[in-house]
């Protein structure tokens, strides 16, 4: 079942280079925390169970880089939309 949008809910437009800077910004962000020490995760742990969601390192992470794939994904397709118009002219 489809959700319908909430009355008080607005487009957003993003301009392609915004977006692109969106999805290296999360790429960064997803790389190093991926890659970060024990340390590191054992604090943003530790952060993150001191949130309302208190959800984990694993997590965050996985949605940095599901974000970024998501993002990079609509951006080829804008990409495409944008190459096909410019052959019909």
């Amino acid at each position: 079942m489809a959700s319908t949008p909430s009355s008080n809910s607005a487009d957003v437009t993003v301009t392609g280079y915004a977006a692109t800077s969106l999805v290296e910004l999360l790429d960064h962000c997803e790389q190093f925390l991926r890659t970060a020490s024990p340390v590191v995760r054992t604090e943003l742990d530790t952060f993150l169970t001191q949130q309302p969601s208190r959800s984990d390192a694993g997590w965050l992470i996985d949605l940095l880089g599901f974000n970024a794939l998501y993002l990079q994904g609509k951006l080829a397709l804008a990409d495409t939309h944008t190459d096909q118009a410019g052959d019909r002219s």
